[in-house]
């Protein structure tokens, strides 16, 4: 906004500069008047992207047998809330954060197929709202905000895009840590909020507790955020301090899933899939 009230000041100080010409003046000043249409709510733009992707993808509600590692996910949910441990009764390599949201969505949704592609359904909407949230809000692009979430529901209609893998998941929370990083940055030094960049980093945390492979993007992410709000004066002590809520957010669910684990006495086969 102060971007756009600077280059409207600047362009009526052109004005006064340029000859005089009713027609050009009157047409621009109308434009400099006109206000900009309103940016629809978030709960509007994720409403939008959900219907959109749901016409898309409503057809593999009840299609089994897409996905190997899908199916693996959804037994592994199913075991662990008829008692039996991840690792335990069902052997896997990756952490445990998928099968953790799984569980949680057969709990509202008894059939596992539908849940996983339910929970994916949501995760890719959410993911194409913060894509047009982002360019709108932030860059002040509308129409490529538009496009952005049109090509993200489409793109995600590809076989490895339709079922409830790890990817899906771990797009939406990757999009959202950086929606909330990019805000930080962009506010006052004075008014950085501690809890959006502990929000932004815990975001990060699931998302490694899903895959670690996005263990670059989070350190570039949180890295640059950092970087840019020293540089906007944000001071040493300041930007460590932010640094460390960064740690502690990131860190937070592979503490949560490491002392679960120990809790329910099955540390070490969790630590051989999850480390060896």
């Amino acid at each position: 906004m102060r971007q756009r009230r600077f280059f409207r000041g600047a362009l009526h100080m052109r004005l006064a500069g340029l000859p005089r010409s009713p027609e050009v003046h009157q047409k621009v000043e109308a434009d400099l008047k006109s206000p900009r249409v309103r940016s629809p709510s978030a709960l509007l733009v994720f409403l939008g992207s959900l219907t959109a992707a749901s016409l898309l993808r409503a057809f593999t509600f009840s299609t089994s047998g897409l996905s190997w590692d899908e199916s693996l996910y959804i037994v592994m949910a199913q075991r662990w809330l008829q008692g039996d441990l991840p690792y335990v009764a069902v052997w896997d390599q990756h952490p445990v954060g998928l099968p953790a949201l799984l569980a949680i969505a057969q709990l509202m949704v008894s059939d596992g197929l539908l849940a996983a592609r339910l929970l994916a359904l949501l995760a890719v909407s959410g993911t194409a709202a913060l894509l047009y949230q982002i360019l709108d809000r932030r860059a002040g692009e509308r129409s490529a905000g538009i496009l952005a979430a049109s090509l993200y529901l489409l793109y995600m209609t590809r076989p490895d895009g339709l079922v409830a893998n790890t990817e899906v998941f771990n797009n939406f929370v990757t999009t959202g840590a950086a929606a909330l990083l990019l805000s930080e940055t962009a506010r006052p030094t004075q008014a950085l909020s501690v809890g959006g960049v502990f929000l932004a980093a815990l975001l990060l945390g699931v998302g490694l507790q899903i895959k670690y492979v996005i263990l670059p993007e989070s350190l570039f992410l949180c890295c640059l955020a950092l970087a840019l709000m020293w540089l906007r004066g944000a001071g040493i002590s300041r930007t460590a301090g932010l640094g460390g809520v960064m740690v502690l957010g990131g860190a937070l669910p592979t503490a949560v899933a490491t002392l679960y684990f120990w809790q329910k006495g099955a540390l070490q086969p969790y630590i051989e899939a999850n480390v060896s």
